[in-house]
């Protein structure tokens, strides 16, 4: 009767003393039914995990150093990548930056690591994140900031922010990480390497932990244009688990060679409000694409206002929704996970209060939203994004992608005033990343400018899969401009 009761008042729905004896009985009756369903028997999967030190990690960018050795030969022989701490590798510890999933040990790989590894590619390490990819600034994750390679004083930028930092180590070649919001290319632009969010779907997302599945993305970082294409050839296509792969076109190769200039390419210049620094190292860019042949055309977007709004209207009751469910959500066909649910039940029992600032305010918020509106709000925000679509499909018509920068700053300071300062920094870097995870448009961060000797970003948004064009483009800026500030 207890339990009842006590789920009644968490619900705020009445039950009368009189029919609460057959409420009881019917609930029970209910609760053993779904009981008797087979658990499918899955034998525990550890491999070796080697913590890292200050000698072969200088930056805290890796949260284990591991082997996933290949499973076959192909396109990534040899091929070193480190994977965000959200992806799952079989039998080495996964996090998401959150002493929530302390000890949890996926038994089997994700969709993207399994490709990877059936590639020929060997999974070396898995890196450091905002906890659960809920702040961008790379330094409010289990184990503490990440640091930057051009300033160590300084973050190296998130949600994303080890496997951008990872790469300049000699000891991993490419990197996959997880964008909600700007996560791969706000450490891609502050740690001076490329990072590409692709089309929402064109990547399987199975086997990782996300905030909202409508804005969960996973996408290469590279230290090269042609190391983003060799990984996303291998990334992308139907998984036939993740339902947010619906209408995918045919499979393209996106490693075809580059076109000599930029003649014919047409880039609808995006100005957006930033820094002084960042502006002026962008106008560089945008002036030295102009001599290389490109059309730049100025273009306005003022949906671009709403796209904060949207971003918390989703997002902050979505990841309330999806931990409340065990991190898999409910109501969608495709493959779920009984493990991490389990996972996430044992860690809100017992380290809900070791969540940071950041995880807390969203839940919160998020909680508040569902107990008193029951989902009136999200379903405002997700029905409004087809505004900000639409304001992207006319800033687009006609142009080959979007140029703006990546982020509206500098990388951070380590040391920040306070937690709430560091979240609310967190937060204000994704001002120009967001909107494509909004409107599922592909994204790609080229380091391509430098200010005050720190990378600075320049980012194209193009069509819907249309990442070969992105990368035909990038190959060329990267081959003629070359990338900043110059790798130690």
């Amino acid at each position: 009767m207890n339990d009842v009761l006590r789920q009644a008042e968490r619900l705020g729905l009445p039950v009368g003393a009189a029919e609460l004896p057959a409420v009881q009985e019917l609930v029970t009756e209910i609760l053993g039914t779904v009981r008797s369903l087979p658990v499918p028997a899955r034998p525990a999967v550890s491999r070796a995990v080697r913590a890292p030190s200050t000698e072969d990690d200088p930056l805290n960018a890796v949260t284990w150093w591991t082997d996933a050795e290949p499973t076959s030969s192909g396109p990534l022989d040899g091929v070193r990548v480190a994977v965000k701490d959200c992806i799952a590798v079989s039998g080495v510890p996964m996090s998401a930056g959150s002493a929530l999933l302390a000890g949890f040990r996926p038994d089997v790989d994700s969709t993207v690591v399994a490709r990877l590894r059936a590639a020929g590619a060997r999974i070396v390490a898995t890196t450091r994140m905002d906890e659960f990819g809920l702040a961008a600034g790379g330094d409010t994750g289990v184990g503490g900031a990440v640091r930057n390679p051009f300033d160590p004083d300084r973050t190296a930028g998130g949600s994303s922010s080890g496997c951008a930092a990872a790469l300049h180590y000699s000891t991993v070649d490419v990197a996959v990480g997880a964008d909600q919001g700007g996560s791969v290319r706000v450490p891609a632009a502050w740690c001076g390497v490329f990072g590409l969010k692709p089309t929402s779907g064109l990547v399987p997302a199975t086997g990782s932990v996300g905030i909202d599945h409508t804005v969960d993305h996973l996408g290469p970082i590279a230290r090269t244009t042609a190391d983003l294409a060799r990984v996303l050839n291998v990334l992308a296509g139907p998984d036939g688990a993740d339902p947010r792969q619906s209408g995918l076109p045919p499979p393209v190769d996106y490693s075809a060679a580059e076109p000599r200039d930029l003649s014919g390419v047409r880039l609808g210049l995006l100005r957006t409000p930033g820094e002084p620094a960042v502006q002026a190292a962008f106008d560089d860019v945008v002036a030295s694409l102009t001599k290389l042949g490109a059309t730049i055309i100025p273009v306005d977007l003022p949906e671009l206002a709403d796209a904060g709004a949207l971003c918390f209207g989703t997002t902050v009751e979505g990841t309330t929704a999806l931990l409340a469910a065990g991190g898999n959500g409910y109501q969608w066909r495709g493959h779920y996970w009984p493990e991490l649910a389990r996972a996430v039940a044992d860690g809100w029992r017992s380290n809900a209060g070791d969540l940071g600032l950041a995880a807390k305010a969203v839940l919160l918020a998020g909680s508040y939203l569902q107990e008193t509106y029951r989902g009136e709000w999200y379903a405002i925000a997700q029905n409004a994004r087809s505004r900000l679509v639409s304001g992207y499909a006319r800033a687009l018509d006609g142009v080959d992608a979007l140029l703006s920068p990546t982020t509206p700053g500098l990388p951070h300071p380590v040391h920040a005033d306070s937690d709430l300062a560091r979240v609310r920094r967190g937060w204000a870097v994704l001002a120009n990343t967001v909107p494509a995870n909004l409107t599922g448009h592909p994204a790609l961060s080229m380091p391509l400018a430098e200010a005050e000797g720190l990378p600075v970003g320049a980012m194209l948004t193009g069509h819907h899969f249309d990442e070969a064009r992105l990368l035909q483009i990038s190959a060329v800026c990267e081959r003629e401009l070359g990338t900043r500030p110059t790798r130690s």
